[in-house]
């Protein structure tokens, strides 16, 4: 997704550039790069704010639904639950190594696009929580165990329609079209996993 985000985006970035510019690789307020460690500081930094950015994202894009009487408790507690965040991390990082200056100049949408990416994962482990009747997620009581099995169901279903609302609200037909094909391929998998229940001798061919 990062990769066709670099190659098919065309919206202008309009908000705040500075807490992901690094005047094209200079350290801000010197003409030259000091060393080769300093450009790694700057870059960690760089990937952290955008990840807060990522945050607020997903915050916009859940507010909606939180707002609701009826699912906005269940869901409340769908997206409490922040992860490690890897899913935004890497869509970030391979835009940044695609084209660094187009990332810096398509920040807001690349940060929409990881929000979106991690609440897709988010709705995939509510799930999994019902398969896999899961008390605990990092830390937390899953939704399966708080509400029931079949709270938790729709919960997962409705929040994945709100997302593909999202993404369908997106111009960008290629990059709305890869995600939903990421989602059927994780759907597929998800099926796929019963055949083999209990089989730890899976060949790689048939575990991918």
């Amino acid at each position: 997704i990062g990769g066709i985000i670099m190659e098919k985006m065309t919206l202008d970035d309009k908000l705040g550039l500075d807490s992901f510019r690094t005047d094209e690789g200079r350290n801000p307020g010197s003409n030259e790069i000091k060393d080769e460690n300093e450009v790694k500081i700057m870059h960690h930094e760089q990937l952290t704010a955008a990840l807060k950015q990522v945050d607020g994202w997903i915050e916009k894009i859940a507010c909606e639904v939180k707002q609701d009487e009826v699912t906005g408790p269940v869901l409340l507690e769908a997206v409490k639950g922040r992860g490690k965040m890897l899913r935004p991390c890497m869509l970030l990082l391979c835009a940044w190594i695609a084209d660094e200056a187009e990332a810096v100049r398509q920040k807001n949408q690349l940060c929409r696009w990881g929000a979106i990416v991690e609440l897709a994962h988010m709705t995939s482990l509510i799930h999994d929580d019902v398969i896999d009747q899961s008390a605990l997620r990092r830390g937390r009581e899953t939704l399966q165990k708080k509400f029931g099995n079949p709270v938790a169901v729709y919960a997962g279903d409705y929040l994945l329609a709100r997302l593909l609302r999202v993404v369908l609200e997106e111009t960008n037909r290629d990059i709305s079209l890869e995600l939903t094909r990421a989602v059927e391929r994780m759907c597929r998998g998800e099926i796929a996993q019963f055949r083999f229940l209990y089989q730890p001798r899976i060949p790689i061919s048939q575990y991918e």
